[in-house]
């Protein structure tokens, strides 16, 4: 499965423009391609996460889970990536993560992205500031949320009245969801 300039400027164009063209082919030959099939689980909330994907086609259903309850988040498809805080720092996933449908990712696990900086520092550090910049602005989306949510005709408004419409809002926010779902 080849993935030339070309597409991937036109798939993951807020990564590409940071990487610029010599960065972007050495990245996509750093990317693993891997296929997912519909029910699949990439990551699971509490386990031990390391891998990056960039979903290059197909539909990923995102959740997170506590004391057996489950939130819905949203879902995510093509030009979207999921996984970049495990792939920076591995450790416990925050958020599981199901593929709904057939679908086609590009993979860099941690090891991946360390013999990345290790053999090209400058593209390393361009797809870390792409990231950065990405969860800045999550945050700051959040926190524009947070503050909408004294105001009691915004729920209604925007997300309903349930306490779990509150949560599952402020949890896309937070995950970049609100922005990027289909």
């Amino acid at each position: 499965m080849s993935y030339n300039r070309s597409e991937f400027k036109q798939h993951f164009p807020s990564i590409a423009a940071h990487l610029g063209p010599t960065g972007i082919e050495i990245f996509t030959h750093a990317l693993v391609p891997t296929e997912a099939a519909a029910g699949d689980v990439l990551i699971s909330c509490g386990a031990r996460s390391d891998t990056l994907y960039l979903i290059r086609q197909g539909l990923l259903a995102i959740s997170i889970e506590a004391d057996g309850n489950k939130l819905s988040l949203g879902e995510v498809g093509g030009g979207s990536w999921v996984g970049e805080i495990t792939m920076i720092e591995p450790g416990s996933a925050t958020t599981t993560v199901i593929a709904k449908q057939d679908s086609v990712l590009l993979a860099l696990s941690n090891d991946g992205f360390e013999t990345l900086r290790k053999d090209h520092p400058k593209v390393a550090s361009s797809l870390l500031k792409a990231l950065s910049l990405d969860l800045a602005n999550r945050l700051r989306s959040t926190r524009q949320l947070l503050i909408k949510i004294s105001e009691d005709q915004y729920f209604v408004e925007s997300t309903g009245n349930k306490k779990e419409d509150r949560l599952a809002a402020l949890g896309r926010t937070l995950m970049g969801l609100s922005r990027r779902e289909l």
